[in-house]
């Protein structure tokens, strides 16, 4: 009788789109999370959860596939060899306000690294609508572009310009600017700015941000985010994104104190449990801590 391994298992059903887009779905069900549920507690997209669920997306990101699997309980390999998840003790937990593993209270913080997008400022991908109807293309399409190039930005291998080149090429609108479009439709979260004022004299304060390059020094000089931080990591000034490992002991070493005196601020899990990993302390900011953001703050860092 032939058998197959769980090795060439794995690689059938990440090679078939169909078939690691009905493991995702079954993970995501055996978990009690509906897919509005799943995107909360990831920070995916909507659109770009329900095309993997499809099998639409040939090859989705590795970053997204882990976080799904961390949610379900399970590694990487473990989703893609149709492994089932592991269901937590509530089916239906509540969005997380922290980490996966919450960590005890953190006292001796000593230093605060925000995230920009989703936490100081909306999405650069709240523009994407506006891209697609300006110039008469589907937004699955406008979507995709970005993911394909989203980390040469973030690194700062491909410069604005030459994005801006691709972008109108392959949308075959000449002209279009992604900077000017972005900046058109950027908004501060003043909540979430106000209590980063709040902590100023009680711990020093950080930017750590995967950002399109001059991005950064857009937003501070046109006032939209702070720009008094005491450490600014801008992933396409250094060339290491996160969440990946160099970029996090980079901006430890930035800040000048020991990794678990440092808490991140992130709506993205896979970039707070990358931080855990590296021996921070970490806040996922979804809506629900976003709205508690200052009492939840002031338990960890006490003031």
């Amino acid at each position: 009788m032939n058998t197959v391994s769980a090795a060439s298992n794995q690689t059938s059903v990440a090679d078939n789109p169909a078939a690691l887009g009905k493991a995702i779905a079954a993970a995501r069900r055996a978990c009690g999370l509906t897919q509005q549920e799943l995107c909360e507690q990831t920070g995916i997209a909507y659109s770009t959860l329900t095309k993997i669920e499809r099998g639409a997306i040939k090859k989705p990101n590795v970053f997204t596939v882990l976080q799904i699997a961390q949610i379900s309980g399970l590694r990487v390999e473990d989703l893609l060899g149709g492994a089932a998840a592991r269901p937590p003790a509530n089916p239906h937990p509540p969005s997380r306000t922290a980490t996966v593993a919450p960590s005890p209270p953190a006292a001796g913080i000593k230093f605060v690294y925000f995230d920009l997008h989703e936490v100081l400022v909306n999405s650069v991908y709240a523009m994407m609508p506006f891209i697609a109807a300006k110039a008469g293309q589907p937004l699955d399409k406008v979507e995709n572009l970005f993911l394909r190039f989203d980390k040469g930005l973030c690194l700062g291998k491909l410069s604005a310009e030459e994005f801006d080149r691709l972008l109108s090429e392959e949308m075959n609108c000449p002209g279009l600017k992604q900077a000017d479009l972005y900046l058109q439709h950027v908004k501060a979260d003043q909540r979430v700015i106000g209590v980063l004022e709040q902590l100023r004299g009680v711990c020093r304060i950080g930017l750590l941000t995967n950002a399109f390059p001059g991005e950064v020094e857009e937003l501070t000089t046109r006032g939209i985010i702070p720009d008094d931080f005491d450490v600014v990591v801008d992933s396409s000034a250094i060339g290491k994104v996160k969440p990946e490992r160099d970029i996090y002991e980079h901006a430890q070493r930035a800040a000048g104190v020991e990794a678990a005196e440092i808490l991140l601020i992130d709506d993205r899990l896979i970039n707070i449990v990358a931080a855990e990993a590296c021996g921070w302390q970490g806040l996922r900011l979804n809506e629900a801590a976003r709205v508690n953001l200052r009492g939840r703050l002031g338990e960890l860092l006490n003031f």
